[in-house]
């Protein structure tokens, strides 16, 4: 693989469905940016790069739970993360960034309007799962226990609507058990995205891309090119592999075409590059 996909990545990706080019903005549009005229040239209208900010989120006063996921996050990931590429540049650049992500889901409209809610026994788990990491760095075989996701529960049915509404992406945890959100529109400057939630397909069902596969298998391909795919279960370290996204640890040898078992890096590094706004 030329770049890392952590376990996190893939979990986030399997929760928002198909929004993957969404899913991407979800982690990283809480970076701010603007561009100023010259100071050289005031007339000239030419305009020049600013540094960009990363935003500051204030959870609710009653949101206990944000800052505490962020501190315990951004403690396992910085003790963890062995990946100089993969790891935030500072604990307060993690928390700051974890905290945002973290708030948009409790204060968005879905979490309003009560589409999601907040389990408390399942935050109090995540949060037990993460402070005990930085001693050990657990290999994780589901990601998902250690996302903030796991925290909220989602009570659309199938079929509903969850469209996120512009920089509101609460919308993609509405769906409820077994069901994820499937973008049918990903929309532009004038129309918005559109997006309804959609049963996961188990194993030996047929697939068109993997996350419409049910968590821990993927969409393999079909009999011929004119065939669908099939949703299999995802192969463990060792066995033979062609691809990648065969693989468990998202990762097949391309010597040994064999999948590679997953590290601590595959659980606790995350892609922490902020995603600057497109100009």
């Amino acid at each position: 693989m030329s770049e890392r996909t952590s376990s996190l990545d893939r979990t986030s990706a399997s929760v928002a469905g198909a929004m993957l080019a969404l899913g991407a903005l979800i982690g990283m549009s809480f970076v701010l940016g603007c561009k100023v005229a010259s100071d050289a040239d005031p007339d000239a209208g030419e305009l020049e790069d600013v540094p960009y900010v990363e935003e500051t989120c204030t959870p609710d006063a009653d949101d206990t739970f944000c800052p505490a996921y962020a501190e315990a996050f951004c403690a396992a990931h910085v003790a963890c993360c062995t990946d100089p590429d993969f790891r935030y540049e500072s604990m307060q650049l993690c928390v700051q960034r974890t905290t945002c992500i973290c708030t948009s889901f409790r204060s968005g409209e879905a979490a309003t309007s009560g589409a999601i809610t907040f389990d408390e026994e399942a935050a109090d788990a995540v949060l037990a799962t993460l402070r005990a990491a930085p001693e050990s760095c657990p290999v994780l075989d589901d990601a998902g226990a250690i996302l903030a996701d796991a925290a909220f529960r989602g009570s659309l049915g199938e079929g509903a609507d969850c469209s996120p509404t512009e920089n509101d992406y609460s919308s993609l945890l509405a769906c409820g058990d077994g069901l994820y959100c499937y973008v049918t529109d990903f929309g532009d400057e004038t129309t918005p995205p559109r997006a309804d939630c959609r049963r996961y397909v188990p194993e030996g069902g047929e697939c068109d891309v993997g996350a419409e596969c049910a968590r821990g298998f993927y969409c393999a391909p079909g009999a011929d090119i004119d065939s669908p795919g099939v949703c299999r279960p995802y192969l463990a370290a060792g066995a033979d592999c062609e691809i990648d996204a065969e693989c468990a640890s998202d990762l097949c040898d391309e010597e040994t075409y064999t999948c590679v078992a997953r590290n601590a890096d595959d659980t606790w590094c995350v892609d922490a590059a902020p995603e600057l706004p497109a100009e």
